[in-house]
């Protein structure tokens, strides 16, 4: 007769590495997509700026609360 136990049986030293690898891959790859994500938002930033259209100034192209995509590197160069 066998004897059944509920003891998780131990993992080899080879696969536990492997797990370890792979959380340090996921956690590699999720700080390398977060700092990417600051890097483009900052970049994009710095070339351009939202503007909210007040008034009805620019009518009838643009209404009251639009935003406006504008190239702050035409005003440097």
């Amino acid at each position: 007769m066998t004897e059944y136990s509920n003891d998780p049986q131990p993992l080899p030293e080879a696969e536990a590495g492997q797990r370890q690898d792979n959380w340090g891959s996921l956690l590699r790859d999720v700080l390398e997509t977060l700092f990417l994500s600051v890097v483009l938002f900052l970049a994009i930033n710095a070339v351009s700026a939202r503007v909210r259209v007040d008034g009805y100034s620019m009518r009838p192209t643009l209404d009251d609360g639009q935003f406006v995509l504008v190239n702050r590197l035409a005003y440097r160069l």
